[in-house]
C-alpha cells in the first residue's frame, strides 16, 4: 500500500497561511498567522510543506500550482513521487497569488 501525503485547500492572506493536510491516518489543518506581511507564492509553500513530510511518505500531492523548476528537488529531499494539480513560474508574485486557492 502506497503511503501518501495530500496537501489541499491553501489559503495565502497578507498575513495568515491555511492548508489542510490528509494522510492515510488522519486529517490535519495547518496555519500560520504573522504581525507582519507574508510574501508567500505556492511554490514556496510547497518547499515549506514537503520539509514536514521527511521521507515517510511514497506520494506526496499538492491541489496548488508549484514551479516545474522545484518539483526535481522535493522528488529528491522527500524520495517521493510528487504530484501538483498545476505549474507555477519562480518569479509569480506573492501578491497575484494572495487568495483561496482550492
Amino acid at each position: 500500500m502506497t503511503s501518501r501525503i495530500a496537501f489541499r485547500d491553501l489559503s495565502i492572506s497578507d498575513r495568515r497561511l491555511d492548508v489542510s493536510v490528509s494522510t492515510p491516518d488522519a486529517e490535519h489543518h495547518l496555519w500560520f498567522e504573522s504581525t507582519d506581511q507574508l510574501a508567500v507564492t505556492t511554490t514556496t509553500m510547497a518547499v515549506a510543506l514537503s520539509t514536514l513530510c521527511g521521507r515517510k511518505f511514497d506520494r506526496v500531492e499538492y491541489d496548488f500550482p508549484v514551479s516545474g523548476e522545484v518539483m526535481p528537488a522535493i522528488r529528491e529531499l522527500t524520495g517521493a513521487d510528487v504530484m501538483a494539480s498545476g505549474s507555477a513560474t519562480m518569479d509569480d508574485s506573492p501578491r497575484t497569488l494572495s487568495v483561496s486557492i482550492g
